[in-house]
């Protein structure tokens, strides 16, 4: 009973994901292991559960009858699971998680480094790279996403704001006139992201929204690696304030027209619409929301 309640679970993931090669990398395991599962089940039933190609992986009319009573029962264990989770001391489990890579460099790795302290019993997985991933296909329990979000059957949960401004270095920026107007820059070495023509616009109080027009001189796949290059002199870039200001602060860069800001990017978590209220995912996007928040109260009171 054990052997078929796993193959059952394997089945199901591959019914979801649409190929042995994403369930496995999902559970864990390899194709062969997941296609040994799907045989077993169908050779013990006498029929077929899926229609194979060499593209593509379709259930057929019993595989759909199987996957609706897979998903009950998958729900029924998960519900009781998390039953007991909620009743235990401390949550135990796995994520997987994918993180923009330059939130290595933010007060955000240290919510991730406080949920890692408070909970011992959890492992973390964490994926940094500037590039997205798809989530179920590629096994992730859930991402943090910066910027807006594409529709999706995926849930999200906005966790915070990240403010930008334009910075350079404070040796490159003294061989310029002090500008005073976004087109003042245009002469100026801009660093952009690959992909993006133009860093955007920005915003006065006074002035209202002025549309950026630039040649780059440099563009880079990685947001990390504009920053750096920006430290070394190499031009101007729009950088997230948890970068600029630590270098400000101690005089290795400046923002350039402090007063005119780029539109903040929203802070997302997002995970499949699956995952239960009481879930381990769950209790991390919560746990890093409780920390964003008593960092901002911490910040506001330090200003005041």
């Amino acid at each position: 009973m054990l052997d078929q309640l796993r193959a059952l679970a394997v089945f199901a993931r591959a019914a979801e994901l649409g190929s042995f090669r994403a369930a496995g990398l999902a559970l864990g395991l390899s194709p062969s292991v997941v296609s040994h599962h799907i045989q077993r089940l169908e050779q013990r039933y006498g029929v077929a559960l899926f229609y194979r190609t060499t593209r593509s992986l379709r259930l057929t009319a019993q595989g759909q009858a199987l996957l609706e009573a897979a998903k009950a029962m998958l729900v029924a264990a998960e519900r009781g699971l998390d039953g007991l989770a909620s009743d235990a001391e401390e949550p135990v489990g796995s994520l997987t998680i994918a993180v923009p890579a330059i939130l290595a460099l933010s007060p955000w790795i240290d919510h991730i480094g406080m949920f890692i302290r408070s909970f011992p019993k959890v492992s973390l997985a964490l994926d940094f790279s500037d590039q997205r991933v798809r989530l179920i296909d590629e096994g992730f329990d859930l991402a943090l996403r910066l910027g807006s979000l594409a529709d999706s059957s995926l849930k999200a949960q906005k966790l915070g704001m990240v403010n930008r401004h334009l910075y350079a270095s404070d040796v490159y920026a003294a061989r310029w006139p002090q500008p005073t107007h976004p087109n003042d820059l245009a002469a100026w070495d801009w660093l952009t992201l690959q992909g993006v023509v133009q860093p955007g616009r920005l915003f006065h109080p006074a002035y209202g929204d002025v549309d950026l027009v630039i040649v780059p001189r440099a563009r880079a796949s990685s947001a990390t690696a504009l920053y750096h290059l920006a430290r070394a002199g190499a031009g101007i870039v729009l950088l997230p304030d948890f970068l600029g200001e630590a270098d400000v602060a101690v005089g290795r860069m400046r923002r350039i027209l402090p007063d005119w800001q780029a539109n903040p990017l929203g802070l997302y978590a997002v995970w499949p619409s699956n995952a239960s209220q009481g879930s381990l995912t769950r209790r991390f996007i919560e746990f890093i929301a409780a920390e964003e928040g008593k960092r901002l109260k911490a910040s506001s009171t330090r200003a005041g």
